[in-house]
């Protein structure tokens, strides 16, 4: 349309124009140039408004600033700056230039210009944009990943579970110490009181996990269960693990070992259920255990290492206790907490057979406190060890009272710690490294 005639008066021309760009605007989503105008109608835009901002203004359409004369410019990118910043997004180059489509420098010299008109501190800035090109260390960040710890051990927590820093880590991804100083600290943070796990109770606790996962697998390859250790009142915890009658109507005797996925089987444990078997005159053992590493085998125990039992989880539609399976093969008590237990037993061992009566038998002293003194003695004979901790004692120790006895107890466990032999003398013997046996 050619708007370069008198026959047209100006006011009517503007209206035209403005008709036009409103149009485009509504339809197109676009700004209408002074090329464009040109082009359509033969006028210069100038000879009806002030600039491209004057006309759209009379539209009450908001253009880029880079169309806007530059004292209105200026002002609206202090304003912009200055609203960030009150929010705490201190904008930097990028964002202010894609935000309000401009060059800084077609306005200011730099960035810190802005913020020193604006009156705000530009470390403020510099701290922002430190945060975002390192989002590791940024307060938001380290928020969110705190409140990430926080929930997931409220939810572990409801369930019995006290996470150590080394699950906290796997199952989250993250650098624990980064944020934390210690597990107590987070704990404390999460509104909750952190358990130290004693050995004994994590392995009780493993153990009954383990037990009855594994009732439900026999139960689904149709195994009848004849008797469960932990659940027997009469012999509790005593003997084989689980004794059961399988779809051949065989008796078979079952060993349960709820053992971290590194812990090195040794020959004792596997030769210990080919000795409950062979006592009950039982020809098929199973040995489970949630260890990837067995290297020993017997020709009547079928061994079911940590793969294989998932394995098998996964073959009887039990995907979801896989879990259960892998946190007994990453849940551990911190090794400080190992050796004070491990400390204590012995202690607890060796002044049972200073104070009995008698010389004690093996059995006796398991019995009584319900340990495997293999655990906590590497040696081939206790007897010999128990006759050498009684004859010390009673030697040494006879004329002291009581309280004298046990700070002679206290300072002689304390003096000795090395274990060479067991022809060593019973010191040796008691204390040997706490190393060899974790």
């Amino acid at each position: 349309m050619n708007l370069n005639t008198k026959s047209i008066c100006k006011k009517r021309k503007q209206e035209i124009i403005l008709d036009y760009v409103r149009k485009i605007y509504e339809k197109e989503r676009r700004f209408v140039s002074k090329r464009e105008i040109r082009n359509i109608f033969h006028v210069e835009l100038y000879n009806y408004f002030k600039n491209i901002f004057d006309m759209y203004r009379q539209i009450n359409v908001e253009v880029p600033l880079c169309y806007c004369p530059r004292d209105y410019a200026v002002n609206k990118i202090l304003e912009f700056v200055k609203n960030r910043s009150k929010q705490g997004l201190y904008p930097t180059k990028i964002e202010l230039e894609q935000g309000l489509r401009i060059h800084i420098r077609t306005y200011f010299k730099n960035l810190k210009e802005i913020y020193e008109k604006v009156g705000i501190n530009f470390k403020l800035y510099e701290k922002r944009k430190y945060e975002i090109e390192h989002p590791i260390y940024s307060e938001k960040k380290t928020q969110e990943i705190k409140n990430k710890t926080f929930n997931y051990l409220r939810n572990k927590t409801k369930k019995g579970f006290y996470p150590g820093v080394n699950q906290i880590q796997k199952e989250l991804k993250i650098a624990f110490y980064k944020y934390f100083s210690n597990p107590y600290e987070a704990y404390i943070s999460a509104g909750l009181e952190y358990e130290r796990v004693s050995p004994i109770t994590l392995g009780k606790k493993k153990e009954e996990m383990l037990t009855n996962i594994f009732l439900l697998l026999l139960d689904e390859m149709s195994y009848e269960i004849k008797r469960v250790s932990i659940y027997d009142k009469q012999k509790f915890n005593k003997g084989e693990d689980i004794r059961a009658i399988d779809i051949n109507n065989n008796e078979v005797l079952i060993e349960l070992k709820a053992y971290r996925k590194d812990y090195n089987i040794i020959k004792r444990e596997i030769e210990q259920l080919g000795s409950y078997m062979k006592k009950q005159k039982i020809n098929k053992g199973l040995f489970i255990t949630t260890s990837n590493k067995v290297n020993y085998k017997l020709h009547n125990i079928k061994i079911i290492n940590g793969y294989k039992l998932i394995e098998l989880l996964k073959k009887y539609n039990l995907n979801h206790l896989i879990k259960n399976i892998r946190w007994i093969q990453e849940e551990r008590v911190n090794l400080y907490d190992r050796i004070e237990f491990k400390e204590r037993k012995r202690r607890e061992i060796t002044e049972f057979i200073i104070n009995h009566h008698s010389l004690p038998s093996v059995n006796e002293i398991e019995d009584n406190l319900k340990i495997d003194m293999r655990t906590y003695f590497n040696t081939d004979s206790l007897k010999y060890l128990i006759k050498e901790i009684k004859n010390k004692f009673n030697n040494d120790s006879d004329s002291l009272c009581k309280a004298h006895r046990q700070v002679f107890l206290n300072t002689w466990l304390a003096s000795h710690s090395k274990y060479q032999s067991q022809h060593l003398s019973l010191p040796d013997v008691v204390l040997q490294p706490l190393h060899l046996i974790l």
